[in-house]
């Protein structure tokens, strides 16, 4: 038995684009502070796309604006340790202007939901993925290998003598 998608789902091969779009510009209008309201008040797919959609495009947000993942995992502390109020209480939740109005935002979203131990400790798990996709992010660019011609010493294409050329 064979699986159909049925006509009214399917998707014409004219429908999609012909330009491929980068993760970079899927989350640059991603409304972060919606997805926490949602995801801190209700459970199911909120959730769901609290730690993933929403912590992807704040992790993209707070990297371009040059936030690491160590600022994060402090307030992230803060949170967990004196709640939003002791968030909302910091004059800079993270070093730089636009950076610590971005994440000033965040935390004004979250305390929004109310006082709340549960809320408080599952924003404080958010932070701590964002700050953990930071740092992949981060590792993965940092090492990632050189597009372009072959490097130096590889025999395969740096004609050392072995791999295709002759001896």
């Amino acid at each position: 038995m064979r699986a159909t998608i049925p006509p009214a789902t399917a998707v014409p091969a004219t429908a999609v684009p012909a330009t491929a779009v980068s993760d970079a510009e899927l989350v640059i209008g991603y409304h972060v502070e919606a997805a926490l309201t949602r995801g801190l008040l209700l459970e199911g797919t909120p959730r769901r796309v609290l730690f993933g959609e929403a912590a992807i495009a704040a992790c993209y947000q707070a990297d371009a604006l040059g936030t690491g993942p160590r600022p994060l995992a402090v307030l992230a502390r803060i949170v967990r340790a004196g709640g939003f109020a002791a968030a909302l209480d910091l004059p800079e939740p993270v070093m730089g202007r636009e950076a610590g109005e971005l994440v000033r935002g965040w935390v004004r979203a979250a305390a929004a939901t109310g006082a709340d131990l549960h809320r408080e400790v599952l924003f404080s798990r958010w932070l701590e993925a964002v700050a953990l996709f930071i740092g992949l992010r981060r590792r993965v660019r940092d090492t990632a290998p050189p597009v372009g011609p072959a490097e130096a010493g590889n025999p395969a294409t740096s004609g050392s003598g072995r791999g295709t050329d002759a001896p």
